[in-house]
Order: C-alpha cells, then structure tokens, then sequence
C-alpha cells in the first residue's frame, strides 16, 4: 500500500519552524495531512498537555503516534513506507 493513500494528522502552533518543516515534508512527498492548529483549538491543546506533550508539532498518522519533525523524517525513511511515484 502506497502511503499516499492515508493521511496524516499534525497538531501545529503558527510560530514553530518544525511545524512548517513537517508540512513541508509531507506536501513535497504528496502525502496528504490534517492540520490542527492548536491557536484555532484551545481544546485540542489542553488534550495534548494533559497527555504530557509540551511540544509541537506531535505527528500522528492514523492512530499511531510518530513524535515531531525529526521522528516523522525518521518513520519516513527507516520504515520505507513511502514510495515515490513516476512521473
């Protein structure tokens, strides 16, 4: 199964450089992903806090949480789950 076929989701805050770095990941590679942008989702911030995130961005795809930008660019490369398309 091709991994652009499932999507991600990224809890992001507007003022983070790794937040912008994973989006950018994920749209060079083709991969689709939902944004959650933690300003906009109060609730969703305090979910993650609870859960004892202090970071952003947390990465999921699925139900599996991957970690940030240097974990995704990891689960991305060690797993080889995506396989780029020709053109």
């Amino acid at each position: 199964m091709k991994l652009s076929t499932l999507k991600f989701k990224i809890y992001t805050k507007d003022s983070c450089d790794f937040c912008i770095r994973a989006k950018h990941t994920l749209s060079t590679m083709d991969l689709t992903y939902d944004e959650i942008r933690l300003e906009e989702h109060p609730e969703e911030k305090a979910r993650l806090k609870a859960e004892g995130f202090k970071t952003v961005p947390q990465i999921y795809f699925g139900e599996r949480h991957i970690g940030g930008y240097t974990e995704l660019v990891k689960y991305l490369t060690d797993e080889k789950v995506y396989t780029r398309q020709s053109a």
